[in-house]
């Protein structure tokens, strides 16, 4: 097995970082994969992401992550990998796909990339990013609706 491919396997498996060892191997695996510096771990990030983990805010060290690679790879290159990437989200991940998502449609300068690249997704990905702005809306219309509205008008 590649280091990459065991980082991956050490990060997933320890996702619910149930006690400190755990929480320990998924920390130093989150770590290791950010310091290769490549688009090719926020696949990886997201798999790993699970709305059961005992430990949210080691888990939210990956959405800071997938942010640092806005600033190191382009606000654009980032967001067309995390958004080609949407499918590997777990069906235990709902919470976390909302706060990526809610994160970009708050960011007016990820919120246009966003608006100009969903109509060129793999009808899949697009279909999965709908069905989650929908849902962010859903629970607040008022802060939310606006700019979802204008990312699905396109």
């Amino acid at each position: 097995m590649e280091p990459r491919e065991i980082l991956e396997k050490q990060l997933i498996e320890n996702r619910l970082m149930r006690n400190k060892k755990e929480t320990n191997l998924f920390e130093e695996a989150m770590d290791e994969l950010f310091n290769e510096k490549s688009l090719d771990i926020v696949p990886i990030y997201i798999k790993a992401f699970d709305d059961e983990t005992e430990h949210f805010e080691v888990m939210f060290g990956m959405v800071h992550a997938i942010d640092a690679y806005d600033n190191i790879f382009g606000l654009k290159n980032s967001m067309n990998t995390l958004l080609n990437s949407v499918h590997l989200f777990r069906e235990e991940a709902i919470e976390w796909k909302e706060i990526i998502f809610i994160r970009i449609i708050n960011n007016n300068e990820a919120r246009n990339v966003l608006k100009s690249e969903i109509n060129k997704l793999h009808s899949v990905s697009r279909n999965i990013i709908i069905e989650v702005l929908k849902s962010i809306k859903e629970d607040d219309v008022e802060k939310f609706g606006a700019y979802i509205d204008e990312v699905l008008s396109v």
